[in-house]
This record gives structure tokens, C-alpha cells and sequence, in this order.
């Protein structure tokens, strides 16, 4: 892919999160295949649902999904915030694994996750 040094992410899908607190939390894909996004602004979307295939347009160099939990709907300006997700398989190192409040580690490769929430300045927020 060519790198674009004027739009970070590329192609992207952010969604917007109802939060117990009432402060939205958004999360966001990126570097999504151009003209590959289903879903509409505004529209609700559903666990499972195809947001669009995964590229890699904007400053990538290799196809990967970029995600990001933030308290803010555009990148250059938000904060972001560590997603937990409820239960993922996890592979670290060649092992599989079943993991529960699951965090990133950098090289983990991790499938059906489930239950996704997000820590805001120490506390838990379950993401609706």
C-alpha cells in the first residue's frame, strides 16, 4: 500500500457508546478498505455486524485493524482509553488460551471477544 502522511486512519468506522456514568465512550476501526464500509452514519449497529473490510488505507503500510476506545469522536483530538474485554481466545506465543477481562498485549493474537468495556481513570465502564 502507498502511506498517506495526511490522513492517519484512513478509512474509518466510529461508533458511538452509551455508558452507565452517561458519558459516551466511542470506539473506532481504521484502515478499512475504501468503499468497503456497510454501515450508515447514525445508523445502530449490532454485535456481529460487518462494518467494513479490513485495509489498509491511510498512513499503513501492511493490512491490520486499528481499534481504539477514546472519549471523543476524532482521533487527533481524544483521549484514549484501554479496552477489557469480557472473554477472548487468546494465542501468546503459540498457546492458546481463554482468557476473561482480557487487556492488549503487544503480539497477542485474539478472536471472538465478548463483552467489551473500557477503563476511565481507574474505573470500569461497560460499554452498551
Amino acid at each position: 500500500g502507498t502511506l498517506n502522511g495526511y490522513s492517519a486512519v484512513g478509512n474509518v468506522v466510529v461508533l458511538e457508546h452509551a455508558t452507565k456514568s452517561g458519558r459516551p465512550l466511542y470506539s473506532m476501526v481504521a484502515h478499512l478498505v475504501p468503499g468497503s464500509v456497510k454501515v450508515k452514519a447514525g445508523a445502530p449497529v449490532r454485535r456481529g455486524q460487518v462494518l467494513g473490510a479490513c485495509g489498509n488505507s491511510g498512513n499503513s503500510s501492511e493490512p491490520h485493524l486499528h481499534f481504539q476506545v477514546m472519549d471523543g469522536t476524532r482521533v487527533e483530538s481524544s483521549f484514549g482509553i484501554e479496552p477489557v474485554f469480557g472473554q477472548v481466545t487468546v494465542v501468546r506465543q503459540g498457546e492458546r488460551s481463554i482468557e476473561a477481562g482480557y487487556t492488549f498485549l503487544k503480539d497477542d493474537v485474539v478472536s471472538q471477544a465478548t463483552g467489551v468495556a473500557a477503563r476511565r481513570n481507574g474505573l470500569d465502564t461497560t460499554l452498551r
